[in-house]
């Protein structure tokens, strides 16, 4: 078996392994590789025939106010008539000690099988939550301040505003990507859905919020927007309010404490999907150091990390928290060590499962002061994520 990447001439062969694996139509694997290039794509070749895809793309969770670089994973297929084979198991161990070897400190992806990425390191880190509201009982929450602008998604100078209007959102919550082009391009030229894109301007006239909306027959999705205070939240609630003539309800991705769900007057919504994201850390020194910390808390806990896959996260790991930032120093002293694989310092890294918890659930041992040390420096909102792919 050959791990490698996938060449401009093998796009049709791709296309073929992601509509066995998935359903996909061949249009819409050519249309994203024609818009992201194949250059981020490996195949597992038994000779000259491809039984096995994964697809990588660059971004940046944020925790906290800290960029943690990493690989959005996508495209895992194995082509039916080769599973059983173990085939997964020899593609992802490729793709972890390439990513390990390249530079980022994390890899995501969503899970079909979590058993197969479990095994090797990867675990639950946040949530992905799809909620739908009806559109009429949400134009009664909503305030009509301010004013909803179309523009152009293809525009450079939407993108650019966008951008902007997404980084005053990171800092308020934990977990979403920085978003590099592949994800903007993503969500401003979707396979077979119509898009608009709308900015809220308040009163003064300035930008403050946006909606990216994506229509296919039937359906109405937010595919993203971003409302970084209430004045803006209440304002959503009424342009989207807006379209109950047309839809009777509306769905968009939001956070486990979601700003427009807090904006209404009463329970107008349901969970439409509700779903885990798994992390694999493939650089525990780098992930450590980039995450954001509480500025508001301090201390130093050791972590005594175990991983089977890669020697070079294998250690104890000093971490020295202040003014929201952390120092890192390897081959740390082990005495009073957290000890725990690097599958259980996933969750605890992302904040989605307290060390405490991890302790309770037999994952992580130590003493019981750095485990309260671990449960203040790593606390914050729960962590989700609004892109899916």
């Amino acid at each position: 078996m050959q791990y490698r990447p996938i060449t401009a001439d093998e796009v049709k062969d791709f296309a073929r392994l992601m509509r066995l694996a998935f359903g996909d139509p061949a249009a819409m694997t050519e249309h994203y590789t024609d818009l992201l290039g194949i250059e981020g794509y490996r195949g597992l070749f038994d000779g000259d025939r491809m039984v096995a895809s994964i697809g990588f793309f660059d971004d940046a969770h944020h925790f906290a106010g800290g960029a943690v670089s990493t690989w959005g994973v996508t495209a895992v297929g194995v082509d039916p008539g080769t599973r059983g084979r173990g085939l997964s198991g020899i593609l992802l161990d490729n793709s972890i000690k390439e990513a390990a070897a390249a530079g980022p400190a994390m890899l995501t992806l969503y899970a079909s099988a979590p058993a197969v990425y479990r095994k090797i390191g990867f675990e639950r880190a946040g949530k992905f939550i799809a909620y739908k509201g009806r559109t009429a009982q949400m134009a009664s929450s909503g305030s009509p301040t301010g004013s909803f602008r179309a523009v152009d998604p293809m525009a450079p100078e939407t993108r650019a505003q966008l951008i902007e209007l997404h980084k005053r959102w990171l800092p308020l919550t934990s977990g979403p990507f920085e978003r590099r082009d592949t994800v903007w391009t993503c969500l401003l030229q979707p396979y077979d859905k119509h898009t608009d894109v709308f900015v809220w301007h308040d009163d003064d006239d300035a930008p403050g919020a946006y909606a990216i909306l994506h229509h296919t027959p039937g359906k109405f999705e937010v595919a993203d927007y971003c409302v970084p205070t209430g004045e803006a939240a209440s304002a959503m609630l009424g342009f989207l309010g807006g379209f109950r003539a047309i839809y009777s309800d509306v769905t968009w991705r939001g956070a486990l404490v979601d700003p427009l769900i807090m904006a209404m007057n009463d329970r107008w919504w349901e969970t439409a999907q509700h779903e885990h994201w798994f992390s694999r850390i493939v650089d525990v020194r780098k992930a450590l150091a980039q995450r954001g910390y509480a500025k508001g808390v301090g201390g130093r806990v050791a972590l005594s990390v175990e991983d089977p896959v890669l020697a070079q996260n294998n250690g104890t790991f000093g971490v020295e928290v202040a003014n929201g930032t952390a120092s890192v120093e390897t081959d740390g002293d082990p005495d009073g060590a957290l000890y725990l694989t690097v599958q259980s310092l996933v969750p605890l890294f992302t904040g989605l499962v307290s060390a405490s918890r991890l302790a309770a659930m037999g994952r992580l041992d130590g003493p019981r002061e750095a485990i309260d040390t671990a449960d203040l420096l790593f606390t914050g909102p729960t962590p989700w994520m609004e892109e899916q792919f």
